[in-house]
């Protein structure tokens, strides 16, 4: 049974986030979250202007709530993911200055 997806992801009293790099690979796992969209979604609502960059499977479901919810989207090249830690460093440069 899924529940639906807490009110708040980030806590009002956390300090303010610079970016938020999020592998969604790993959240397929929990059956907390009702789409990885709507979870997205929260979290750009949430964070207002503050960047939000993922990663997902080459063969992830796009929706349109996902792609405007982010700020950029990273992919994994192999499967099974061998490159988790390299797609993550790749994804995570984006919020890197030039």
């Amino acid at each position: 049974m899924q529940r639906p997806l807490p009110g708040r992801i980030v806590r009002p009293e956390a300090a303010p986030l610079d970016a938020e790099l999020l592998s969604t690979c790993l959240l397929a796992r929990f059956s907390v979250l009702r789409s990885r969209g709507n979870l997205l979604d929260t979290l750009r609502r949430q964070l207002g202007e503050t960047p939000v960059v993922t990663t997902f499977d080459l063969h992830a479901n796009m929706t349109a709530l996902k792609v405007k919810s982010v700020t950029a989207l990273g992919g994994y090249h192999t499967s099974p993911h061998t490159d988790l830690f390299d797609t993550g460093r790749k994804t995570g440069k984006i919020l890197l200055p030039p």
